[in-house]
């Protein structure tokens, strides 16, 4: 007899052989399993979902591995697959797509599955919706709280006091409050003053729902990270250029984006003058 806790029972389907190598990418007994993977998923309200295969993730002929591919994506990244790997991608689409609740799906190898599962950069190719961004211009259009939280438990510290009174240009919230960052304005350009992803989140893509939409907003942009923060390295990536500095005693970097030659000394300096806003 299950008692309440036990997971509920999901039918077995099964299935025919696909009729030849042509029709296996669109046969109905392919479309059969991963229905039933779909409800599973929704019986047990899975969040991820691993397929391993010999190679760890989609790979475009001749090209490299995909990364990331947002649901959006799929019809223009299953072209450039070779045929298996996009009718894989179909059904993971599809698989997404018949499930409600959030849900990531990854496609690695076995050697690489430890690091897709307990790294936050992963290894292979991961599948998911995208999360809908929203933006705000004050405090009001947010629920204050929930957002400082974000950023305390990102950060690991608690944010000063004065700082949830503080006015600033433009803030982005990623889904249900599962990242989030902040920019002020400066007389320079605007400055990125905070930029976090709640632990639970890491590695599904919300660092770059919130960096697409507000670099698409502010092209010219510039904040600073410290130097042992295991971001910076994604920060490099993003970055036109970097300055070290050294702020009580500990290293930091400096970045930006779309600065003049003029101006890096005026944001440089900025970044250096600004004190921290977590309590010591």
């Amino acid at each position: 007899m299950l008692g309440e806790d036990c997971l509920p029972l999901v039918p077995l389907v099964p299935l025919p052989a696909p009729r030849s190598a042509e029709a296996r990418g669109a046969d109905d007994g392919a479309d059969r399993r991963f229905d039933a993977l779909s409800e599973l998923v929704h019986q047990v309200a899975a969040r991820k979902v691993v397929f391993l295969g010999r190679r760890s993730g989609l790979q475009p002929r001749g090209g490299r591995v995909v990364s990331m591919i947002d649901l959006a994506e799929v019809d223009t990244v299953r072209p450039t697959l070779p045929e298996p790997q996009g009718a894989l991608l179909r059904q993971i689409a599809r698989v997404i797509n018949a499930v409600a609740h959030p849900i990531t799906v990854s496609v690695t190898s076995p050697l690489d599955l430890l690091r897709e599962l307990f790294t936050v950069k992963g290894a292979g190719t991961l599948v998911r919706r995208g999360m809908v961004v929203q933006s705000a211009t004050s405090w009001e259009g947010l629920d204050r709280e929930r957002l400082l939280t974000v950023i305390e438990e990102a950060f690991g510290k608690t944010l000063v006091p004065e700082f949830s009174s503080r006015p600033f240009l433009r803030a982005y919230v990623a889904g249900d409050y599962r990242g989030g960052a902040i920019v002020t304005e400066t007389t320079l350009a605007p400055y990125l003053s905070k930029f976090a992803v709640t632990t639970v989140a890491r590695g599904e893509g919300v660092g770059r729902d919130l960096w697409r939409n507000l670099t698409g907003d502010f092209p010219r942009l510039f904040w600073r990270s410290r130097a042992d923060n295991p971001i910076t390295s994604w920060y490099r990536e993003q970055c036109d250029g970097l300055q070290r500095f050294t702020l009580d005693g500990k290293p930091w970097v400096a970045l930006w984006r779309g600065l003049a030659p003029p101006d890096l000394a005026t944001a440089i300096e900025y970044c250096q003058r600004t004190q921290p806003d977590f309590d010591p």
